[in-house]
């Protein structure tokens, strides 16, 4: 278990849900879930995305041992990130098994995360 696990887990959950708010997508339902993992290719994904598109719910999991090296402001772009990822989860599903597909819309949500972060306070 990492120390102070409640904390960390708490303040990833705290900064992702400002900035739902700061970006008026709250209505998302989104439930946060923690892990430890750092193996394979886990291990400098600091949070991954799992959709219901159908229904704007989404899941994110957040993976301590890589948000503990994070300051407050990454984790505020890795919380854009992974929005933008939720707000276009259904154009992904179509291209999941797709390699290059796959990296082109990997570039293009954070190519928009990178502008959404120009106009946040």
């Amino acid at each position: 278990m990492i120390r102070n696990q409640e904390i960390e887990e708490a303040r990833c959950a705290s900064i992702f849900d400002d900035v739902l708010e700061e970006l008026g997508v709250d209505w998302l339902t989104v439930v946060h879930k923690f892990s430890t993992k750092t193996e394979g290719d886990d291990a400098r994904v600091a949070a991954e995305t799992t959709t219901d598109w159908e229904y704007r719910q989404a899941s994110v999991e957040w993976r301590l041992p890589i948000t503990l090296l994070a300051s407050d402001l990454e984790l505020k772009r890795i919380s854009v990130h992974e929005i933008v990822h939720m707000l276009v989860a259904e154009m992904e599903m179509q291209i999941k098994d797709k390699s290059l597909a796959n990296k082109l819309c990997e570039r293009a949500v954070e190519n928009v995360t990178r502008a959404i972060l120009e106009v946040l306070p």
